[in-house]
């Protein structure tokens, strides 16, 4: 994953948790590793794979960086191991690479081990970055740092690229990769061998109506086919003609150009060419199958829908986690009329969820509430008769968990912060570990799964030289290798009499395979046109499984009958599928990886707390600006430096500001320095004793001292089912001194006779002026499907700030703000409601939190009341792209709005209307999502009317 920092506006204060609260917990001892092109910095526990992960990175060093020749800078790879998320990514502002020590446990992943996985994937993304700095991204970079030139390549180069050349890259240079995984490019296969045809954009920007191909997969594709049809040295030059002069050349479509010069066809030409043959392979290799037959039982439904790990109950209900563009994972029963069970957090599809028929159980994120680079996998079990739900471990990191027939054990995945992985066995009443064993190999296990008698488990295990079929006998304490490490797609394993029945890859196609336990032959048990995933035998002797369409998962089921398998052969190798790639190269794992004993010594984070690498023209209120940026790699201090220039003014600040995150609660501290010119006026002001009057203004000019501090404390930040809970409280004090206060007069006309001061030194306004504030936050938000229009939940702030120390003017200011959602009267409405009180008294210090309904002039309140609710419904999903490619339309929905504010002392204010919003992809072809409203209000009381604009 290539990873940029970009600033976003999100919830009133969950924006907190993404930003500044990204840390480690404190009191890791950090050490570090010095290669000749990397710097491992890591927790003293990882030492052992950090110096692996030293020798694997110079081992394959020269081999990421064939065809785009670049000038390596040396990048800090952070290795971290208090999180339950699986993920690895490389970044600039500031660079560096950050890799997660839990593995990806995925089915297209493929048998690669992790950090040799990260290696060739994250480290093809250092590459592109090195690569991406020539032309004007070089200049930007010299000259403003790493934001600019991260920001300015991302836009230009589309994210396709970056993911889909990383997954070219791990594929030819290994034995397993997502270019040889039948599952990874299902999506397409399915939608291009069903007739159903998308264009660029729609793969480009996504769609609310169908499930088009992510980045990952048309990257494959498209950097593929360029690649192998016009030669590895065709996206080097796509890539340096479009970052040289991109916007002079050609302002809107540089990447377009480019390959047109470089190939002869614009980018949709190519796109076309690409599918096309895709297409053809596939058509081809669909001939081939003769589908075996399969009673459906899932629902057909108009929008892509998966009814996935079906299992059946004992009276023969069908029990099925169902998700898709319309609904967020929910246990059902399936029927004509689904019965919802249970919503459950997205985090079950990647940590691991099973069912046996009268159980539910699945592992769940749990983040720290402090500490995001800190949270745990826990499992949940759910009693599908009685509804119960519960919560059997704390503070763990499982995975995959499947509960035995009888319903007393859960087998799963066990990671320790030293990156121990053990097949686990706990007690499903109290999650007391019964057994705990590593894998043979000491390897990867994945998706354990109970024999009916409960006596023993079968689960797959990966090291370095593919994935294994092992079974646990549970008495004895002994492991039966069934199938040995091989890079031949095994995955989700699970009992049938002598058998064991295994997804696998047969012709290009996800297939279940059976493997007899005696004599280790194999047997094709499906043959289905776009895949057969999730298989569960129910005590009938028939076979649930998965049987994909492009309209998602559907449940299927046949009667298992081994006399009439047909046998296949064990050994089968994973060619690269659905595109004309033949690699040549050999496998860089294949040749041996040095284990040279680097020198290991200490990362001290007090010596490395600034990190300057960006310089910028904006400050973040986008004044002009000359400043200066730093971010260190532990993600703990945050410090600018800079010199702003107010336009409105005329004047300079001088200002430093910095966030340290290290400790518990997070300080911010900022101090500024500058002149200040505040204009008031025209005033008139008639002359005493004759029929004259001098018009003027008033420039009070004075010197500014700022000095703020603030403090921020997590109180909580939890996730049950599909709800997250937070809430957080803050503390600060503004201080500011003003000194040297001077009245500058200036006339337009002076009567005769009359003597006027050109200036005049007010002294009565110097002085501090020391607000001091408390803050806080409380949220309860649920999940929302792709199509729905909000997230249904509350949330509550509320601000109390005031002088109580003296000073200058003295005010204070009470602000409350309360907001509700909840799901409207069709499906994916939403209905909003916003609340707001402030009060204001004395001297106007702290700014106000409330703005007017629309089409009423703002002023300062000294006590407002305000409520806002509006209704929002989806009216129609274009996806269309406008001409000339200007913007693409997703969907546009709209709906009424109601808004009324009561302002002590002044009318009441009353605004009624509607809003239609176009949300749009991106513009020209770059991918930047955003929407547009256009709100017509009237008002009942005065008769106003008018039209506003908004971007949401």
């Amino acid at each position: 994953m290539r990873h940029k920092n970009r600033s976003s506006i999100t919830l009133f204060f969950l924006s907190l948790i993404s930003a500044s609260f990204a840390q480690d917990p404190p009191g890791i001892k950090w050490k570090q590793i010095q290669t000749n092109h990397y710097q491992i910095i890591f927790p003293k526990e990882l030492q052992s794979d950090a110096n692996r992960v030293a020798n694997t990175m110079e081992h394959v060093h020269q081999g990421l960086g064939k065809n785009l020749k670049h000038e390596h800078k040396k990048i800090p790879i952070l290795l971290s191991n208090r999180s339950a998320i699986p993920n690895g990514y490389v970044g600039q502002a500031p660079w560096r690479s950050e890799w997660f020590n839990i593995p990806l446990m995925i089915k297209e992943m493929g048998s690669t081990e992790w950090y040799r996985d990260l290696a060739v994937h994250e480290g093809r993304h250092i590459v592109q970055t090195n690569y991406m700095n020539q032309g004007v991204s070089r200049f930007l970079g010299m000259v403003f740092g790493e934001g600019t030139q991260s920001l300015y390549t991302g836009f230009l180069i589309p994210s396709w690229y970056w993911e889909g050349d990383a997954v070219g890259i791990e594929t030819a240079l290994t034995h397993s990769g997502r270019g040889r995984s039948s599952y990874f490019n299902r999506t397409t296969r399915a939608l291009i061998l069903e007739g159903k045809k998308f264009n660029y954009e729609q793969a480009l920007y996504g769609s609310y109506k169908e499930d088009y191909p992510g980045h990952y997969e048309l990257g494959y594709f498209f950097t593929d086919h360029i690649k192998h049809t016009y030669g590895k040295e065709a996206w080097p030059n796509i890539i340096n003609k479009t970052l040289r002069w991109p916007f002079i050349l050609n302002p809107f479509f540089p990447l377009s150009r480019s390959m047109k010069k470089t190939t002869g066809l614009s980018l949709h030409e190519l796109y076309g060419n690409t599918f096309n043959d895709l297409g053809k392979n596939w058509g081809s290799q669909l001939e081939k199958i003769n589908e075996s037959p399969a009673n459906i039982i899932s629902p057909k439904t108009k929008i892509k829908t998966s009814f996935l790990y079906p299992t059946m109950t004992p009276n023969g209900e069908i029990i099925v986690l169902k998700t898709g563009l319309g609904n967020v994972p929910t246990i059902v029963k399936i029927g004509r009329i689904d019965t919802v069970l249970k919503k459950i957090s997205p985090s079950a599809n990647l940590f691991g969820y099973h069912s046996n028929g009268t159980r539910a159980v699945w592992s769940a994120y749990d983040p720290d509430k402090r500490w995001t680079k800190q949270s745990w996998a826990n499992i949940r079990i759910l009693d599908i008769d009685t509804g119960q739900l519960r919560t059997i471990t704390s503070k763990k990191r499982i995975f995959n968990p499947n509960i035995s027939q009888n319903n007393k054990l859960i087998a799963a995945v066990s990671f320790s912060e030293t990156r121990q992985c053990s097949l686990m066995i706990m007690d499903s009443e109290t999650g007391k570990i019964i057994d705990q064993v590593e894998a043979p190999n000491q390897g990867l296990i994945m998706y354990p799964s109970w024999s009916n008698d409960g006596r023993e488990i079968v689960f797959t295990s990966q090291k370095y030289r593919g994935r294994a079929i092992y079974i646990y006998d549970r008495e004895k304490r002994k492991f039966e290798i069934l199938k040995a490490e091989s890079w031949t797609e095994i995955f989700k394993p699970v009992f049938y009499q002598d058998y064991i029945i295994y997804e696998s890859i047969i012709q290009g196609i996800d297939q279940l395979v059976a493997i007899h336990r005696d004599n280790k032959k194999e047997y094709q048990v499906t043959t289905r046109k776009f895949g057969a995933t999730n298989p569960a035998v129910n005590s009938k002797g028939q076979l649930l499984f998965n049987d994909y369409t492009s309209k998602g998962d559907a449940v299927a089921v046949i009667t298992l009958k081994p006399d009439d398998w047909a046998e296949i052969p064990s050994d089968r190798k994973q060619p690269i599928l659905g595109s004309n790639m033949n690699s040549k190269d050999k496998a860089i794992y294949d040749l041996p990886i040095p284990k040279k004993e680097y020198e290991i010594r200490d990362y001290k984070p007090a010596l490395h707390l600034f990190n300057f690498h960006s310089r910028y023209i904006f400050d973040d209120e986008l004044s002009p600006s000359l400043g200066l940026q730093s971010d260190n790699i532990l993600g703990t201090m945050k410090f600018n430096m800079d010199l702003i220039y107010s336009q409105n003014e005329k004047t300079l600040t001088q200002r430093i500001k910095s966030t340290y995150s290290g400790f518990y609660p997070i300080f911010d501290f900022e101090l500024g320095y500058g002149k200040r010119d505040v204009r008031f006026g025209p005033f008139t002001q008639k002359v005493e004793n004759t029929r004259d009057s001098i018009k003027f203004a008033v420039n009070e000019k004075w010197d500014e001292l700022n000095v703020n501090f603030g403090m921020s404390i997590p109180l909580k930040n939890s996730r049950r089912g599909i709800t997250t809970q937070y809430s957080y409280a803050k503390a600060g004090i503004k201080f500011t001194k003003r000194s040297d206060t001077h009245y500058h007069y200036s006339f337009d006309k002076i009567p005769p006779n009359v003597r006027v001061k050109e200036m005049e030194k007010r002294s009565d306004r110097d002085g501090g002026i020391m607000p001091v504030y408390i803050e806080g936050g409380m949220s309860s938000i649920d999940e929302s499907a792709p199509r729905d229009l909000g997230n249904p939940g509350w949330q509550i702030y509320g601000y109390f700030g005031g002088a109580p120390l003296g000073g200058l003017w003295k005010g204070q200011q009470l602000s409350i703000r309360m907001q509700y959602g909840k799901r409207g009267l069709g499906k994916h409405h939403f209905i909003g409601a916003q609340l707001q009180y402030e009060t204001n008294q004395g001297d106007y210090i702290i700014p106000s939190k409330v703005t007017f309904p629309y089409g009423y002039n703002w002023y300062f309140p000294e006590s407002i009341w305000r409520l806002k609710i509006k209704y929002q419904m989806p009216l129609v999903y274009p996806d269309l792209s406008l001409p000339f490619s200007v913007a693409y339309l997703k969907r546009i929905h709209g709906g009424p709005f109601v808004d009324a504010a009561s302002v002590s002392g002044h009318s009441n204010m009353l605004a009624v209307g509607g809003a239609i919003t176009f949300e749009t992809g991106g513009f020209f072809d770059i991918k930047f999502p955003i929407s547009l409203s256009i709100n017509y209000y009237y008002h009942p009381l005065n008769g106003n009317s008018g039209i506003r604009l908004d971007f949401e």
